[in-house]
C-alpha cells in the first residue's frame, strides 16, 4: 500500500490532468444511442470517439467537475432445498447506490472517486489518478479494475443483465475468482498503438490481498501482475487476450507456501446496433480451491452473454432481452466440483436514465459446493441514473 500511495502522490504533484475509469465512463450513458443514427458504421465511429473523450483519451476540457450516480432497487426470490423441501426466500434491498466524482484540472490528468452505498455500508470502488505524460500513453495509480474480462470491465449500468453473473459473484475459500475481474490497489501503464486495428496494451501491478492478509512484506515479488492486449479487427468487434499471476497458498493455512499461479483468457465482444455478444474463456493453474489441503490441478472457466436490442417499442425507449451461461471447473484434479449458471431475462429501458430489469436463472453445482450454490433465482430490479458536469471558473 505504501508503494501505491507514493505513486498516487507523485502523479498528483506532476499532473496537469485528464483521466479515465479503467472500465466504463463514470457518468452513465444511455445504452446504445447509436441505434438512432442513420449509418451504423458512422454511428459506431462517433460513439468510439465520444467514449475516448469521456475516458480522457481525447484531451477533454480542463477544469471540469463531473458528478454521476445510480441507484438500484432489487427484489430477489431464491429457491433452495432445505431438509428435502423446496423453500423460497424473499429479499428486497436498495442493492446499490453509487456516486462518482471526476475532476479534470487540465487536459492531461483526471482524478476519480467512486463510492458504493449498500445498506448501512459504504465501500470505496475506484479511487485513482490518470495522467497522460505523452500522446497515447496513460499512467494510472490508485484503486481501479483489473484489465481482465470484457464483462468485468463493463459497467453494470451498460449490461442488459443484473450484475455480472456467476464468475464475478462466486467466492471460493472466501475469495473472488481473480480471472473474472474485480478491483485492486496498484499502478498501471496503458498504451494505445497506432494502426487501423486500434491496438491497446495494458500492464498492471496490484497489491496482493492475500499477501496483505498474511502480513507478508510489501515487495515486488508479492504483487499480483496482469497484462492485456486488445484490438478491433472490424468496427464493433473487439478481441483481447489477458493474463496474470496471482498470489496463493499451495498448502492450506501455511504462509510459507505462498507463491503465484498463472492464468490466461481469450475474450471477444461484439457491439452493433441490433445485437451485443460477450464470449470469454479462462484457464490456468488452480489458485482458489484446495484438494486434500493442497492447491492441485488446473481450472477451466467460460461465460457468454447474448443480447439483441429492439427500439423503440411501444412506450419503451428500448427492449434488451438476453441469455447467459457461465461454467467453472475449479480443479481438474478434483471430481464433482463443477459449477454452472444459466440465466435469461430482459432490460426494459423506460428512458435513457431509467430501466426495469427482469431476470431468472438456475445455479447448479456438484459435490461439496452444491449446498451453498444450488438455487433458482428470480430478480426484479429498477435502476435510475443521473450525471451532470460543471465547468469551474
Amino acid at each position: 500500500m505504501r508503494r501505491t500511495t507514493t505513486a498516487v502522490v507523485l502523479l498528483a504533484l506532476v499532473a496537469p490532468a485528464s483521466a479515465q475509469e479503467t472500465a466504463p465512463s463514470p457518468a452513465p450513458e444511455t445504452a446504445q444511442e447509436t441505434a438512432e443514427e442513420a449509418v451504423p458504421e458512422e454511428a459506431a465511429a462517433r460513439k468510439k470517439d465520444k467514449a475516448d473523450k469521456a475516458k480522457g483519451k481525447g484531451g477533454g476540457t480542463p477544469d471540469i467537475l463531473a458528478v454521476a450516480g445510480r441507484v438500484y432497487v432489487r427484489e430477489t426470490l431464491t429457491g433452495v432445498e432445505l431438509a428435502g423441501d423446496s423453500t423460497w426466500l424473499d429479499e428486497r434491498t436498495i442493492d446499490n447506490a453509487r456516486v462518482t466524482v471526476s475532476f479534470r484540472p487540465n487536459k492531461r490528468t483526471r482524478m476519480d472517486i467512486e463510492v458504493d452505498f449498500a445498506g448501512d455500508q459504504a465501500e470505496l470502488k475506484d479511487t485513482f489518478i490518470r495522467y497522460r505524460p505523452i500522446e497515447r500513453l496513460d499512467l494510472v495509480a490508485g484503486r481501479f479494475k483489473r484489465p481482465v474480462s470484457f464483462i468485468g470491465l463493463t459497467s453494470t449500468w451498460d449490461l442488459p443483465r443484473i450484475d455480472r453473473g456467476l464468475l464475478s459473484e462466486l467466492r471460493v475459500e472466501g475469495r473472488r475468482l481473480m480471472f473474472a475481474g474485480g478491483r485492486g490497489d496498484g499502478v498501471m501503464a496503458e498504451l494505445e498503438l497506432p494502426g487501423a486495428l486500434r491496438p491497446q496494451l495494458s500492464l498492471v501491478m496490484h497489491e496482493s490481498d492475500l499477501a496483505d492478509d498474511l502480513g507478508l512484506p510489501v515487495t515486488d515479488v508479492n504483487q499480483d501482475v496482469f497484462a492485456r492486449a486488445e484490438l478491433e479487427p472490424i468496427l464493433g468487434l473487439h478481441l483481447a487476450v489477458a493474463g496474470g499471476a496471482v498470489g496463493s497458498l499451495r498448502s492450506f493455512g501455511d504462509r510459507t507456501t505462498y507463491r503465484h499461479r498463472p492464468f490466461g483468457t481469450l475474450e471477444a465482444y461484439l457491439e452493433t446496433a441490433p445485437l451485443r455478444v460477450w464470449a470469454e474463456v479462462m484457464a490456468g493453474r488452480n489458485a482458489s480451491t484446495f484438494v486434500a489441503g493442497e492447491q492441485l490441478g488446473d481450472f477451466l472457466a467460460a461465460q457468454a452473454l447474448v443480447s439483441p436490442r429492439v427500439e423503440p417499442l411501444g412506450g419503451l425507449r428500448a427492449l434488451e432481452p438476453f441469455a447467459a451461461v457461465a461454467w467453472l471447473e475449479p480443479s481438474t484434479e478434483q471430481a464433482r466440483d463443477r459449477v454452472t449458471e444459466v440465466t435469461g431475462g430482459a432490460a426494459l429501458w423506460i428512458t435513457g436514465k431509467l430501466r426495469l430489469q427482469l431476470e431468472g436463472g438456475r445455479r447448479m453445482a456438484q459435490g461439496p459446493l452444491a449446498p451453498s450454490i444450488d438455487a433458482t433465482i428470480v430478480r426484479v430490479q429498477l435502476g435510475a441514473a443521473f450525471d451532470t458536469k460543471v465547468e469551474l471558473p
